[in-house]
């Protein structure tokens, strides 16, 4: 298997991705390319900071939305889970209903689209 197939199985799950400046991103993997930048949907970030010394090392989240990130600043890409479930209620419904123009001609298909 290639490169390319072995991440097109990954494509629409949620993954977390850590950069070098330590920064892990997590959101839906949309797409890559030869360079592996990688676009991703639904991005937060999630910085750390302090942890010198005797401090704890607080995280510090943003949303961030639809991110690309360039290829040569990504460390590693883990899966967080799967893709997300498939919503019927955004999706576009088509029918074709028979209507009759004339008792003389046969009925024509007519488009009926419900939202």
């Amino acid at each position: 298997m290639s490169k390319t197939g072995k991440m097109q199985q990954w494509l629409n799950y949620k993954i977390r991705v850590t950069t070098s400046d330590k920064r892990d991103i997590v959101g839906y993997f949309l797409a890559f390319d030869r360079h592996m930048n990688i676009i991703v949907a639904d991005a937060d970030e999630f910085r750390r900071i302090g942890g010198k010394g005797k401090k704890e090392a607080q995280t510090q989240k943003r949303t961030l939305g639809l991110i690309l990130l360039r290829g040569e600043n990504i460390v590693s890409i883990s899966i967080e889970g799967p893709p997300p479930p498939v919503r019927y209620s955004s999706c576009l419904y088509f029918f074709l209903v028979p209507v009759t123009i004339s008792p003389c001609l046969p009925p024509i298909p007519f488009p009926l689209i419900y939202y």
